[in-house]
């Protein structure tokens, strides 16, 4: 379950990525987010390795990433690797990534969750993006496309 961020006023804020790569597209959203004081958790909801690459790899890539940046190693989840929730096919565990996502969160509640957009073809996008609109709605967070 992640920790609840410190008694402070900062927000918490939920990055939902379908892929190890997909920060690349949003770092200045994301670089705003954390200047601000917020707490950032990014969250990947397949294993990233597509084409032959090693999901660790991937991950070191994305931690590379994000951890200059202010993103706390323990707020960078690997849900789909830990789930073995493969690149390409996160459409077949909707419902498995949903119940460990909720389990996962426990009583953390995010401002904002920023997800890629609908694009109503591109599998794992559109799954990550159907995750993003449920748990928006169970928390009464706003849900901002990327």
């Amino acid at each position: 379950m992640i920790s609840s961020p410190s008694p402070s006023n900062r927000e918490a804020v939920l990055f939902l990525f379908a892929h190890n790569d997909d920060e690349f597209f949003v770092l200045p959203r994301l670089e705003r987010e954390a200047a601000a004081g917020n707490r950032v958790v990014c969250v990947y909801t397949t294993d990233g390795a597509a084409y032959g690459e090693r999901p660790e790899r991937r991950l070191q890539e994305s931690l590379s990433v994000l951890r200059p940046r202010g993103v706390a190693l323990e707020d960078i989840i690997p849900l789909g690797e830990q789930l073995g929730v493969r690149d390409g096919a996160s459409f077949h565990s909707v419902e498995l990534l949903w119940s460990r996502l909720v389990a996962l969160l426990g009583d953390q509640r995010f401002a904002r969750i920023y997800v890629p957009a609908w694009e109503g073809g591109h599998a794992d996008h559109d799954a990550a993006h159907l995750l993003a609109v449920a748990l928006g709605r169970l928390q009464g967070a706003e849900v901002i496309e990327l």
